[in-house]
């Protein structure tokens, strides 16, 4: 229930803002595309449930990027497309909502490193001019992060398994763009470093690509939570259909990350017999599948290469591109080196239009030091609430999801090490940092429910995995 006071300064709100667009709907007949006039009403609707049905209207926003994402042919407004459209008014929503649950949202954990985080990018978005770009780059870098904290305080139990069926439901959509597609002879139309590629429904070959392999890691831990074997073969075959769009992009990135969640999500849930099986299936394919040998090829060189001039070249250049986009950060002057070179300082690092290829250091570019602290302090504290509901989470579910959690990290890590990832590409941000958020409200139910148990005088429910 929400007090006295949060309920005024919403119906305050509520109707300032109902007022507002109400006016903006009747001006956009005239100068807005159709999608907008149509997504106006949506607002209104929003903004009437939100006193009542706050949590399902973040449902609503965090679900509504997967359709956002395959809106990209969508005519600008106000010179921004759609997906910075989505990212800015998420951004405001979140915000405003953090606001109005202020007295839920203060205690949690993370707003001291978040506020550090704020703080590194206002000084970052002082040293560009371009109002539009750096405007659209601070949307997009502290939504997820508000998202999140709006997640972890305001959804309850049933909303948290709910929203993962809905996602998982939703994927359906961008499943079905990229076999139609595919059917339709998308892949002959683009050529890319010596393979034909299918990006489905999505404008960036990389968004398709990580997108399709966050579905197919979610469906694995879908599948881990239910006991029916027929609804465990649907939802594998479910998640085999976005692995088949996902290697078809034949994105490197995303199969390393794949790589890498499969053997430590069976790890965790201790399925010693699957991750035998995985493992030795990984080795089968990349004796036997020469895709598989070329893409994964150059982490064993990257290992085994004892000649220095070559390592630059690995990773079609990325450890090149590390090395010359470090040296010239060096060169910058001690104020760039601690709070990063702004929002266009890592396209130019290295040289003219090239960005760094690895999501660590476009934060340590654009922010400093104090970008990557908090992101990687955040990571931590998810995986640390994670290793605490294994311990005392009674409730299935919260193990599976947990575990799920951890390899996940693991996963956006090594991804972020590689390539430009959960930091730079919005989309599969929201869904990550959201489910850190349900994480960290998984752990106030069960400390909760321990207090409980304990103050009624009963022993605590035994710990460890409740399987």
């Amino acid at each position: 229930m929400l007090d006295s006071s949060a309920t005024t300064q919403q119906k305050v709100l509520q109707r300032a803002v109902i007022g507002v667009v109400f006016v903006g709907l009747a001006i956009s007949v005239l100068f807005l595309p159709p999608y907008v006039q149509v997504a106006i009403p949506i607002a209104v609707v929003a903004v009437f449930a939100f006193p009542s049905h706050p949590a399902w209207l973040v449902v609503g926003v965090i679900t509504l990027r997967i359709i956002v994402d395959l809106a990209w042919m969508m005519p600008p407004v106000f010179g921004l497309n759609a997906m910075e459209v989505y990212s800015g008014g998420v951004a405001a929503l979140a915000g405003l909502m953090c606001l109005i649950f202020l007295n839920k949202v203060q205690g949690h954990p993370f707003v001291l490193p978040f506020l550090l985080f704020v703080l590194a990018v206002f000084l970052s978005a002082l040293q560009d001019m371009d109002i539009r770009f750096t405007s659209a780059n601070v949307a997009k870098y502290i939504s997820p992060i508000l998202v999140m904290f709006l997640v972890s305080t305001l959804f309850e139990q049933h909303h948290r398994r709910i929203i993962i069926n809905i996602i998982l439901l939703l994927a359906i959509v961008p499943i079905l763009f990229g076999f139609l597609h595919l059917a339709t002879g998308q892949m002959q139309e683009m050529w890319l470093d010596g393979y034909f590629r299918l990006r489905g429904g999505y404008h960036n070959i990389h968004n398709a690509a990580h997108t399709m392999a966050f579905f197919f890691c979610l469906s694995l831990f879908v599948a881990a939570t239910r006991t029916s074997k027929k609804e465990i073969a649907a939802i594998l075959a479910f998640g085999g259909l976005c692995f088949i769009l996902m290697f078809l992009t034949y994105v490197r990135t995303p199969m390393l990350g794949i790589a890498a969640f499969i053997p430590v999500f069976l790890l965790v849930e201790r399925r010693w017999g699957l991750l035998a099986l995985s493992v030795g299936a990984g080795l089968m394919a990349f004796a036997y599948n020469s895709t598989v040998a070329e893409r994964f090829g150059d982490v064993f060189l990257f290992f085994s290469s004892a000649q220095p001039d070559q390592m630059g070249q690995l990773g079609s250049g990325r450890i090149g591109v590390w090395l010359d986009s470090l040296e010239d950060f060096v060169r910058y002057p001690m104020f760039s080196l601690l709070f990063g070179v702004g929002m266009r300082g890592p396209l130019i690092l290295g040289q003219e239009g090239l960005d760094s290829h690895n999501d660590y250091l476009l934060l340590l570019y654009t922010f400093g030091p104090i970008g990557v602290m908090t992101h990687l302090l955040f990571q931590v504290h998810v995986f640390f609430n994670c290793l605490w509901l294994r311990r005392h989470s009674i409730d299935p579910w919260v193990y599976h999801f947990a575990n799920f959690n951890i390899a996940l990290g693991v996963m956006v890590i090594v991804t972020n090490i590689v390539s430009s990832s959960y930091v730079t590409r919005i989309n599969i941000a929201v869904f990550f940092w959201s489910l850190g958020g349900m994480v960290y409200g998984c752990v106030l139910d069960e400390k909760r429910r321990l207090f409980k148990e304990r103050s009624e005088g009963r022993v605590a429910s035994p710990t460890g995995d409740p399987r």
